[in-house]
C-alpha cells in the first residue's frame, strides 16, 4: 500500500454523515456572501469551509472499511500536512463552473490533496502573480457567446494573454483544464482551450487533454467522465503509478449491486419545509440568494408590446417584443444603457399548466410556502445553486426552478428510494448507476424527459417537493441579440424571437417540447391586452458585435455587409435604426433569408423603408421555399461575388453574420472563402489567411447560436 495514498471512507456510514454535518451550512454561507466579501476573505471562507468539512469527514472515517474505487478497493494513509497543495479556479457565467469547481475541491481531500478554491476574479483581485508559485492547478472555465470569456474572467484572461507574464515562469506548474460550452457554437469551449494552451505556452505541463462539457447535450456526464481521468492523472503525478482511480459508492438491492459516482444513499444538504399560505408572498432571505444569478445587475422591464411577425399563412411563429425601461432608468440609469448589437438576458417563466400538474403529482398546493435552509445533517456533496426562499410553491416552480431539464442520475437515485414497486425501483437504480449511464443518456437525456414525465412513468414513486427541490437546477436567463437602437428607441429594448416548439424524440407520440422563453412570450401575447404591462427581470450585456467607426481617411461611415437569415436579422434591425438616426446612408448592404415571401418575411415594411430613405444601399432576400430550387443567403453571396469582393478589398467593408452557427454561418464562411479565392486569384491557403486576417482586424464579426 502506497504511503502517499489518501485514506478512503465508508460513505454509507451514518457516523460519517453525522460527523460531516457542517458541510452544507458552511457552503451555503460561502456561496451567499461571496460577492459581498473582499477577495481575501472570500478565499479564506472557501478554505475554511473545505478544511472544516473534510476534517470532520476524516475523523468520522477513521477505522471504517474502505470503499472500492474503479476496480479493486484502495486505501491509504492520511498524509496530513504533507498533502500536495491543489488550487482550483473557476470562471462562471451562471454558476455551473463554480459548482463543478467546488465539488472538485471538496473531493480533493479524500483523494489526498490540500485544496484551495477561488473565482478567477478573486484571484486577480488578491494577487494574480501568485500563479507563478502554484504547483498543481485545476481550472474550470465557461465560455460566453462566440468564444468570449465570462464576466468574471475578463481581467484574468487579459493578464494571462499579456506580455506581463514571462514565458517559462510556470515551469513548475502541472495543470488540468475543463471547458464548458455549447457545441452549436463555432468556438466550442473556446476559453477552456485558450487557458489550456496559454498555460502550456508559459511553461506549465498539462496532466491531460483539456476536457469539454457540452451544455447542449449532457454536461454533467461530460464533467463526470473528465473528472475520473483528472483524478487518476493527479494521483499518479502526486503519488505514483500505484494510485487508484476516484472512489465509487455501492448499493445493494434485490440481489444486485449498483455502483454510483456520488454517495448512495444520497443524504440531503438542505431541509425543505412546506406550510399553508399565511398572507402575501414572502420576501426571500438575502442569505438564500446565489450571487452568480441573483447578483446580476437586473432591472425591471415592462412589456410594451408583443406582436406576431409571421403572416397567418405561416405554420411557425416569430415574435417582436418591446420592453420599456423608463421606470428602471429612474433608479438605475447605468444598467439600462446599451448599444446596438448588445445582448439582453431575460428571466422568463415556466408554463403554469406544467407547474400545476407537477404540483398535483407531488401532492402540494401552489399557495403553500416553501422554505429551504441548510441541513445540519447534510453530507459532503456540493450544491450548485441556492433557491431564494421563503417563497410560495407557485413562485418556486414558475420563476426559480428549471422543470424542463432531464432529472440528473442523482435525482433518479432519490426517486428510486421512494419507489414502492420493486420493478420500478430496480429500473430507476439501474438508470442512476454507472453501468446504466448509457441507458440514462439515451432514454432520459436524448428523449428529453423532464421530471413530470419521469414521475408519470414511474407511478409508484411517492415523494414530496421538499425531498427533491435541491436537485432541481435554477432557471437560467435566456440571452437575445437586441433588435433596437438606443438612439431610435429611447429607454426601450426590442427582442426578435422565433418560437421553439417541436415533437420530442422517442416512441411515444405527442410529447412536445416548448422553448422556455419563447413559450412564455407566446402565452403573454395570447393574453387579453397582449401582455402589455407585464413586468419581468432583464439585464444588458456588452457584446463586441458593433458597428464600425467612421473611416479615418474619408470620415464617412464604414461600408457594411450584413448577412442574417431569420431571426439573425435582429441585431441588424438595430444597426439600421442606428445608422438612420445618425444620418448614415448608402453604406449598408443586407442579405436576408427566409422560407417564403408570403409567410416569414419579417420586418418587410421596415426594410423597404430603409431602402427608400437610402439607409440601405441594397437589400437582397433569399426565399428558400418559393421556387423549386432552394435559394439561401450564401447563394446570393456567390451570385454577387465580384461586387462583394470589391467592397471588401477596395471599400474596406466590414462583414457581419448573425444566425444559426451549425449550418448557416459555416455555409456563409465557405462562400466567402470561395469569393476571396476566385475573385482575388488566391490559392486555398492564401484565401483562408485572407479571411482569418479579416477576423483579426475586426472586419468579419459573427453573432451566432
Amino acid at each position: 500500500m502506497s504511503e502517499g495514498l489518501p485514506m478512503t471512507l465508508d460513505l454509507s456510514s451514518p457516523a460519517l454523515w453525522a460527523k460531516t454535518a457542517l458541510i452544507g451550512a458552511l457552503l451555503v454561507v460561502l456561496f451567499t456572501h461571496r460577492k459581498q466579501q473582499s477577495a481575501a476573505s472570500r478565499r479564506a471562507a472557501h478554505q475554511a469551509a473545505i478544511e472544516a468539512a473534510m476534517a470532520l469527514a476524516q475523523s468520522a472515517g477513521k477505522g471504517q472499511a474502505a470503499v472500492g474505487g474503479a476496480g479493486q478497493p484502495t486505501a491509504g494513509k492520511d498524509t496530513g500536512g504533507d498533502r500536495p497543495a491543489l488550487t482550483v479556479l473557476f470562471a462562471s457565467q451562471t454558476g455551473t463552473s463554480e459548482g463543478f469547481a467546488t465539488a472538485v475541491a471538496v473531493e480533493a481531500r479524500q483523494q489526498g490533496f490540500e485544496p484551495t478554491v477561488a473565482c478567477v476574479e478573486d484571484y486577480v483581485d488578491e494577487d494574480i502573480e501568485q500563479l507563478y508559485e502554484e504547483k498543481l492547478l485545476v481550472l474550470i472555465a465557461a465560455t460566453y457567446g462566440e468564444g468570449e470569456p465570462t464576466d468574471d474572467a475578463l481581467q484574468f484572461t487579459k493578464w494571462l494573454q499579456s506580455d506581463e507574464v514571462e514565458v517559462g515562469r510556470l515551469s513548475d506548474l502541472r495543470y488540468a483544464v475543463f471547458g464548458l460550452g455549447d457545441r452549436s457554437y463555432e468556438k466550442f469551449c473556446e476559453m477552456g482551450h485558450v487557458f489550456h494552451r496559454r498555460l502550456g505556452e508559459l511553461g506549465g505541463v498539462a496532466l491531460l487533454d483539456a476536457g469539454e462539457g457540452d451544455d447542449s447535450a449532457d454536461i454533467e456526464a461530460d464533467f463526470a467522465s473528465w473528472k475520473r481521468q483528472m483524478w487518476r492523472a493527479l494521483r499518479v503525478h502526486a503519488f505514483g503509478q500505484e494510485a487508484g482511480a476516484a472512489l465509487t459508492y455501492a448499493l445493494d438491492h434485490d440481489g444486485d449491486t449498483y455502483k454510483f459516482e456520488f454517495p448512495a444513499p444520497y443524504q440531503p444538504q438542505f431541509t425543505a419545509t412546506l406550510a399553508p399560505a399565511s398572507g402575501d408572498e414572502p420576501a426571500p432571505l438575502r442569505a438564500s440568494l446565489n450571487p452568480l444569478i441573483d447578483g446580476k445587475p437586473w432591472v425591471k422591464a415592462t412589456v410594451k408590446e408583443i406582436r406576431e411577425l409571421h403572416t397567418k399563412r405561416s405554420p411557425r411563429s416569430c415574435m417582436h417584443v418591446e420592453l420599456d425601461l423608463a421606470q428602471a432608468a429612474k433608479t438605475s440609469l447605468l444598467h439600462t444603457r446599451y448599444e446596438a448589437g448588445d445582448h439582453v438576458a431575460l428571466l422568463s417563466e415556466n408554463d403554469p399548466a406544467h407547474c400545476a400538474a407537477l404540483c398535483r403529482r407531488l401532492r402540494c398546493e401552489m399557495s403553500d410556502t416553501l422554505k429551504v435552509v441548510a441541513d445540519v445533517n447534510s453530507g459532503n456533496s456540493v450544491r450548485k445553486y441556492i433557491l431564494p426562499t421563503p417563497c410560495s410553491v407557485r413562485k418556486a416552480l414558475t420563476s426559480f426552478l428549471d422543470l424542463a431539464r432531464p432529472p440528473s442520475q442523482q435525482l433518479l437515485l432519490v426517486l428510486a428510494e421512494h419507489a414502492t414497486d420493486e420493478t420500478e425501483k430496480s429500473r430507476l437504480l439501474r438508470l442512476a448507476s454507472l453501468d446504466g449511464s448509457e441507458q440514462y443518456a439515451q432514454s432520459v437525456v436524448a428523449e428529453q424527459r423532464n421530471l413530470l414525465e419521469v414521475l408519470q412513468q414511474y407511478g409508484s414513486v411517492d415523494i414530496s417537493l421538499t425531498r427533491i427541490v435541491e436537485h432541481l437546477p435554477r432557471l437560467q436567463p435566456r440571452f437575445y441579440s437586441i433588435s433596437s437602437s438606443p438612439r431610435a428607441h429611447k429607454q426601450e429594448v426590442h427582442v426578435t424571437a422565433a418560437l421553439v416548439e417541436y415533437e420530442k424524440p422517442g416512441q411515444e407520440k405527442g410529447r412536445v417540447y416548448e422553448g422556455l422563453a419563447t413559450g412564455w412570450m407566446r402565452r403573454l401575447m395570447q393574453r387579453k391586452g397582449g401582455g402589455q404591462g407585464h413586468q419581468l427581470r432583464a439585464y444588458l450585456r456588452k457584446s463586441p458585435f458593433k458597428l464600425p467607426r467612421a473611416s479615418t481617411q474619408t470620415m464617412l461611415p464604414t461600408p457594411c455587409i450584413l448577412i442574417g437569415p431569420g431571426t439573425g436579422l435582429a441585431p441588424f434591425r438595430g444597426f439600421l435604426h442606428e445608422r438612420r438616426a445618425a444620418g448614415d446612408s448608402d453604406q449598408t448592404t443586407l442579405y436576408f433569408g427566409c422560407r417564403s415571401e408570403h409567410e416569414d418575411y419579417i420586418y418587410r415594411e421596415e426594410l423597404e423603408e430603409f431602402v427608400k430613405d437610402k439607409t440601405l444601399s441594397a437589400l437582397h432576400v433569399a426565399f428558400s421555399r418559393d421556387s423549386q430550387e432552394k435559394v439561401y443567403v450564401q447563394d446570393l453571396l456567390r451570385r454577387d461575388r465580384a461586387k462583394i469582393y470589391r467592397q471588401i478589398e477596395q471599400d474596406k467593408a466590414c462583414i457581419f453574420v448573425c444566425g444559426d452557427a451549425k449550418h448557416m454561418a459555416a455555409d456563409v464562411a465557405a462562400a466567402l472563402h470561395e469569393i476571396v479565392e476566385t475573385e482575388g486569384g488566391l490559392e486555398k491557403a492564401q484565401a483562408a489567411k485572407y479571411v482569418a486576417d479579416l477576423k483579426k482586424a475586426g472586419r468579419y464579426l459573427q453573432d451566432v447560436w
